[in-house]
């Protein structure tokens, strides 16, 4: 990583975890709740352990291509401050600090992340820094 790249966290909006690839795999939280039905009955009436946590599940390349997509919408370029003349007058660019999804850290974080929680995940960018102040 440059000097001026910094790792940083940001919240990206616009995207749900179906578009991720995260979801819930219903044959093994049904398998997870038992198999015959004694067991699944018992669990309601005598067992203090009525539910069955959800058994959740990331698809890989559905993940890597919606935060790619997510990226192409969120990534900036960074901008460098000018001060410049046009027809005589002083014309200013503010410089900007530039961003870009990190899609493999993103990933990691998807992996552990838990879609029943309220909220939302926070994926990390890489902020780069122009080399004028901002």
């Amino acid at each position: 990583m440059n000097s001026d790249q910094m790792p940083s966290k940001a919240r990206i909006s616009g995207a749900s975890h179906c578009s991720l690839g995260i979801g819930y795999d219903r044959a093994a939280t049904a398998a997870r709740s038992g198999s015959d039905p004694v067991t699944v009955i018992g669990r309601l009436f005598t067992s203090p352990d009525k539910e069955v946590a959800p058994v959740i599940r990331l698809e890989e390349s559905r993940a890597r291509s919606g935060l790619e997509r997510l990226a192409e919408r969120t990534d900036r370029k960074v901008r460098e401050g000018a001060l410049g003349f046009k027809a005589g007058r002083p014309t200013v660019t503010q410089p900007r600090v530039g961003q870009a999804l990190d899609v493999q850290a993103s990933l990691a974080a998807l992996r552990s992340s838990d879609p029943t929680a309220p909220g939302s995940v926070t994926l990390p960018v890489k902020e780069q820094l122009p080399r004028t102040g901002a």
